[in-house]
């Protein structure tokens, strides 16, 4: 398939040696996929860089998704089940997501096999994690996991443009701002993984500022997605400028507001 949209809706592709092939697919986008009983794999990626795959059902194949020499390719709610060899191949592939997904593990292969140097990352994906299967010891996989912060200050006003600095066990340091309705939205990972085993990366500590507001500084587990709520306390205030209030507004712990 070389076309820019794909839309498969209805259609079960069995009983091949591949499924459904993408082959130099890039910058393409396709949806509603259903391949099953296929000999090598029920979906595979060939040579295809910027593609997404969106609603993907894989079962009883070989491989249930084969991404063989691609790169930044993203599949969303795959569901890959009772695959014979591996549920995810990845052979000689970098920096494709799966995301959103579901990979209901096999009794005979791994959940992923990673080879030929292929470094990827599962994000917010149901898996079991002992079944990470690798071929020689360059490749990697990145589990990650959603975090979301909601800024508010003491009155509960939410604010936007809040600086918000993160550090991972290792040292590295992520940074973002709260946008116009006051979230902050990251993408974390929980270990990355090669032959030698898990590295983690969690926990993290995180620091949120703004000029005028004192900071909050505490630590999050990243084992799952997280949602939090964050206080940010002002420095000062603004006098209120219409009567009358009550009661009397604290605006921090330097300011009272004057009512009228």
């Amino acid at each position: 398939y070389k076309r820019q949209v794909i839309n498969m809706t209805g259609n079960v592709i069995e009983n091949n040696t591949i499924g459904i092939l993408f082959y130099e697919c890039n910058n393409s986008y396709a949806i509603h996929l259903n391949a099953t009983k296929n000999s090598r794999a029920g979906i595979e990626i060939f040579q295809t860089s910027y593609l997404t795959l969106e609603n993907v059902w894989v079962r009883e194949n070989k491989a249930g998704l084969y991404f063989n020499t691609s790169q930044n390719n993203t599949a969303v709610k795959l569901h890959t089940i009772n695959n014979t060899g591996e549920e995810i191949y990845f052979h000689s592939s970098k920096d494709n997501i799966i995301v959103d997904s579901v990979i209901i593990n096999n009794v005979t292969g791994n959940d992923t096999l990673s080879a030929a140097v292929s470094r990827n990352i599962l994000l917010n994906t149901t898996l079991n994690t002992s079944r990470l299967g690798f071929a020689d010891s360059y490749s990697n996989i990145s589990r990650q996991w959603y975090l979301t912060f909601y800024v508010l200050d003491n009155e509960s006003i939410p604010v936007a443009d809040a600086n918000v600095s993160l550090n991972d066990t290792l040292g590295s340091n992520y940074t973002g701002l709260t946008d116009r309705y006051a979230y902050a939205y990251f993408n974390l990972t929980e270990f990355r993984e090669t032959s030698a085993g898990k590295t983690y990366y969690s926990n993290y500590t995180w620091n949120i500022t703004k000029k005028g507001y004192m900071s909050n500084t505490s630590m999050v587990n990243m084992s799952r997605n997280r949602n939090i709520n964050v206080t940010i306390n002002l420095l000062g205030g603004i006098p209120d400028t219409e009567p009358p209030t009550t009661p009397i507004v604290y605006d921090g712990y330097d300011y009272i507001d004057y009512d009228w």
